[in-house]
C-alpha cells in the first residue's frame, strides 16, 4: 500500500500505536552521510502488513512534503514503542537529519543480531531473507539506475529519487516487513545461543554510541590540510626525480607498470627477481619483494617511499578533502559487524587507518582539531592484545612483566638473548632486539608462520625458525594456549571470546587428507589462536565506550563532552576546555576498569587542541 495522503499517513500511525512493535526503514539518494536527501519512508507492523511513503521521488503523483511526514512519524520515533530496523544506525541518522527525530530510544537491530549469531554469513537484509526466509528480494540495484558521485571519484550513487513510486514501493514494504519476520527468527537464536544479555547489554548500546560519533564528526584544520594538498605533489615529484636518476638514460618510466618496473629493475639495474612470474608474464615488484631488495639498492627503497607518500596523498589528503567539501567536520561511516572478530572499521572516508606520527611525513593526525572553547582527549589503550593474550595463556613470564609494569618488548628482547641488563635498561641498550621482539610478540597474537615472520622481522628463515622455538621455551604458557585453541576448535568447531561470542571455523574439523585441506586447516587454527585475543579486545573497547557514555550521561556531562572517533585502540572525544581534564580522568577510569583481568588494562590519555600534539594526563 502507498500513502498518498495526510489522511491516510494518520489512519497508519493511529494503527501503529495499538501494536507491541512496528518497523522503520528510509529510502534515500546517498552522497553520502550528511548530504543524504530522503525519497521516502516504508513502515511495517506484521510480517505482511507494511506501507510505503513516497517523498522526495523525481516524478509522480500523490507524494507526501517531507515536514507533513516529519509531524506525523516524529512522535512515533522518539515514543518508546519497539522500533525494528535493519542496519538501525543509518536509518537513525536519516531521521535525525529529515524529520528532526532527538532519538529513538527503544529499537532492534536484525542486522547486528544475526552478525552475534553468526558473524561469518552474509548480514544484507536480501541475504538473511533468502537465508532464512526463503524468500528472494528485489535488489535495489535492479530497479534503481547509477551514476558517478560528484565528488567521489570510486563511488556511485543509486538514483532512488528516479524509480516509479509503485516499482519503489513493493521494494520497500519488504525493507519493512521482512525484517519483523528476521526480527521473529533472531530473538529465539540469541536465546539458544545465550547471547541475550550480551546483544541487549553491550551491542545495542554500542549501535547507539556509533551512530552518534558518526552523527558529530571530527572537526578538521581544513586550511593546513589544502595546504599539505598543494605541497605533497612537489615532494613526490623530488622523489621521482631521485628514482630515475638511478636509470643511465635519466628518464622517466611507470612506477605502476610491471613492465616498466621488470625492465628497470631487471634488466638494468640487476636486481634479482623474487618467486616465478605472473600470468602475465612479468615478477611482481609488490612491496614485500622491495623491502627485501632495499637491503642491495637504494631505489627500492625509494619507490616504498614513494608508495607510501603517495599513499597517504591519495587517501588522506585528498580523499579529506573530497569528503569534507563546504564542510568543516568529516563523517565517516562505522562498522562493527564487518569482522568476525568484532573489531571496528570505517568507510567514507576509511580513519581506522589514520597513521601515526612515526609513520607519516604530513602530520596528517594534527589536521584533526578542537573547536573554539574545546579540547580533544586521545584516550590509547596500551598493548591491549598482549594483556589478553597474557590473561587467556596464563604464561608466567608474560603475565608477571604486566603486574610489574615492565615494558613487554624489553622483557621478551632479555628472555629471546639473554641480555645481562635489567628489563628497564634494554630499550636503551639494544634498541634493535627490543625491535625484533616486539615483531615476535605481535606475531603470536596471529600467530604468524616462521616465513611471515622472518619478513617482518627482516631475518633469514633459520633465524625466525630459531628464535621462533626459543619464544616458545621461554613463553610456555602461549605455546600450551595455542595448541589449546587448535584441540578446542578441532572437537568443537568453533572458538570463543572472554565474553561467550562463538566463531564458527568448521575447517577445523577437516581431517587433512589432501593439501588444500591442510591449509585450510591451519588457516582455522590460525583465526582458532587470534579471534579470542583480537575478538575479547573489541570486546573490551565496547564496554568501555559504554561505561563512558553511560558515565557522562549519569553525571550530566553528555552534552559538553563526546565521543567522536574510535580508531582500533583509540577513543577520541571532544570537550568543553574547562571541564576537559574531569572528563580525562573519567575517560581513564572507565578504560583501566572494563573488565577485571589477571593483568591491569593501562589507558594512556592526552589532552591538546589537536590529535598529534597531545599533553599526558
Amino acid at each position: 500500500m502507498i500513502i498518498r495522503t495526510e489522511h491516510d499517513l494518520e489512519a497508519v500511525i493511529a494503527q501503529i500505536r495499538d501494536k507491541e512493535y512496528y518497523s522503520f526503514d528510509t529510502e534515500t539518494l546517498d552522497y553520502g552521510f550528511p548530504d543524504t536527501s530522503i525519497v521516502g519512508v516504508s513502515l511495517g507492523w506484521g510480517r505482511n502488513n507494511g506501507v510505503y511513503i513516497p517523498i522526495g521521488h523525481g516524478s509522480g503523483e500523490g507524494q507526501l512534503p517531507k515536514e507533513v511526514v516529519a509531524k506525523h512519524l516524529r512522535p512515533l520515533l522518539e515514543s518508546d514503542k519497539l522500533c525494528i530496523m535493519h542496519n538501525a544506525r543509518y536509518d537513525k541518522k536519516v531521521a535525525m537529519l529529515e524529520f528532526g527525530v532527538k532519538r529513538i530510544p527503544n529499537f532492534y537491530d536484525t542486522m547486528i543480531a544475526f552478525w552475534l549469531i553468526d558473524g561469518d554469513q552474509t548480514l544484507s537484509l536480501s541475504a538473511l531473507a533468502q537465508k532464512y526466509l526463503n524468500y528472494t528480494m528485489v535488489e535495489l540495484e535492479d530497479i534503481a539506475p547509477s551514476e558517478k558521485h560528484p565528488y567521489l571519484p570510486r563511488k556511485r550513487v543509486l538514483r532512488t529519487d528516479l524509480v516509479e513510486i509503485d516499482v519503489m514501493s513493493k521494494y520497500a514494504i519488504d525493507d519493512a516487513t521482512k525484517p519483523i519476520a528476521l526480527w521473529e527468527i533472531s530473538r529465539q537464536l540469541l536465546a539458544e545461543k545465550g547471547y541475550e544479555k550480551l546483544f541487549y547489554e553491550l551491542e545495542l548500546p554500542f549501535v547507539r554510541i556509533l551512530t552518534r560519533m558518526e552523527w558529530e564528526g571530527v572537526q578538521v584544520d581544513k586550511a593546513r590540510l589544502e595546504e599539505a594538498a598543494k605541497e605533497a605533489p612537489k615532494k613526490l615529484d623530488a622523489l621521482l626525480e631521485k628514482i630515475f636518476a638511478f636509470r643511465e638514460s635519466k628518464e622517466p618510466f611507470n612506477l605502476n607498470s610491471q613492465v616498466e618496473m621488470n625492465k628497470v629493475l631487471f634488466e638494468e639495474l640487476g636486481l634479482k627477481p623474487i618467486g616465478p612470474k605472473g600470468k602475465n608474464g612479468y615478477y611482481s615488484t609488490k612491496e614485500e619483494n622491495l623491502r627485501e631488495w632495499a637491503k642491495d639498492h637504494a631505489i627500492a627503497e625509494l619507490i616504498l617511499e614513494y608508495r607510501s607518500l603517495s599513499k597517504l596523498y591519495g587517501t588522506y589528503l585528498l580523499g579529506f578533502l573530497n569528503h569534507l567539501q563546504e564542510r568543516e567536520r568529516l563523517h565517516t561511516n562505522f562498522t562493527s559487524h564487518v569482522t568476525a572478530t568484532g573489531r571496528l572499521s570505517s568507510n567514507s572516508p576509511n580513519l581506522q587507518n589514520v597513521p601515526r606520527p612515526e609513520n607519516d611525513v604530513f602530520g596528517i593526525r594534527s589536521f584533526f582539531v578542537a573547536p573554539e572553547g574545546k579540547l580533544l582527549i586521545a584516550a590509547d589503550y596500551s598493548q591491549i592484545e598482549l594483556r589478553v593474550l597474557a590473561h587467556v595463556s596464563r604464561d608466567p613470564l608474560l603475565t608477571q612483566a604486566f603486574i610489574k609494569g615492565d615494558d613487554i618488548h624489553s622483557t621478551t628482547a632479555k628472555a629471546l638473548f639473554n641480555l645481562p641488563e635489567p628489563v628497564e635498561e634494554v630499550k636503551n641498550k639494544h634498541p634493535e632486539k627490543r625491535a625484533l621482539a616486539k615483531t615476535f610478540n605481535f606475531a603470536m597474537v596471529y600467530e604468524a608462520g616462521v616465513k611471515t615472520m622472518a619478513q617482518q622481522a627482516k631475518v633469514s628463515e633459520d633465524t625466525a625458525r630459531q628464535l621462533r622455538a626459543k619464544y616458545f621455551r621461554e613463553f610456555k604458557g602461549i605455546e600450551n594456549y595455542m595448541n589449546w585453541t587448535h584441540a578446542y576448535a578441532e572437537k568443537h568447531g568453533y572458538i570463543k571470546t572472554l565474553l561467550g561470542r562463538t566463531r564458527a571455523l568448521p575447517d577445523a574439523q577437516l581431517p587433512g587428507r589432501s593439501s588444500d585441506e591442510n591449509m585450510r586447516k591451519s588457516a582455522a587454527f590460525r583465526r582458532a589462536m587470534n579471534t579470542p585475543i583480537q575478538g575479547s579486545a573489541a570486546d573490551i573497547m565496547k564496554i568501555a565506550m559504554r561505561n563512558i557514555q553511560y558515565r557522562l550521561d549519569r553525571e550530566g556531562l553528555a552534552e559538553r563532552a563526546k565521543m567522536i572517533l574510535q580508531v582500533h585502540d583509540e577513543i577520541l572525544l571532544e570537550a568543553d576546555e574547562e571541564i576537559a581534564e574531569e572528563v580525562a580522568v573519567l575517560v581513564k577510569e572507565e578504560m583501566e576498569n572494563a573488565v577485571k583481568l589477571r593483568v591491569p588494562l593501562v589507558a594512556d590519555v592526552g589532552i591538546g587542541k589537536d590529535w598529534m600534539n597531545l599533553k599526558d594526563l
